[in-house]
């Protein structure tokens, strides 16, 4: 995988400095876990997604999955990425229209106070709970 790195295209097995990567980054190649596609979402990054087979009950597919069927993200199979990332990502950086619609509905995706409204739902629970 090295030997696509250029002037314009970063190539690393491990980011210590997401803040800083997110930042530069106009496309996103990564595995699809939960944190990772929570923060794309909220940053709205376009992203081409490589779901690991080796996760338990292959969650980071359905993980995927949900941004692919909201053309929030383009997906590669682990097994096709030698064949297929170079043209993948050939492909949409030539497609200026694709990366803003991937962009728009990554946003639209996003839940960026979800955590409230977690909080919101546990706190309602105990209260309903001591009620009864």
């Amino acid at each position: 995988y090295k030997n696509f790195a250029s002037t314009n295209v970063f190539i690393s097995a491990f980011i210590d400095d997401m803040n800083y990567a997110y930042s530069a980054c106009d496309i996103l190649v990564a595995r699809a876990g939960a944190t990772t596609i929570a923060e794309l979402l909220l940053l709205g990054i376009p992203s081409i997604l490589i779901p690991s087979p080796f996760v338990a009950e292959n969650h980071q597919y359905h993980n995927a999955k949900s941004l692919i069927e909201n053309d929030a993200a383009i997906m590669i199979d682990d097994k096709d990425v030698s064949t297929k990332l170079a043209e993948v990502v050939k492909s949409l950086i030539n497609n200026k229209e694709k990366i803003k619609t991937l962009k728009i509905n990554s946003i639209n995706m996003a839940h960026p106070n979800a955590s409230g409204t977690i909080a919101e739902c546990a706190i309602k629970l105990a209260v309903n709970k001591n009620d009864r």
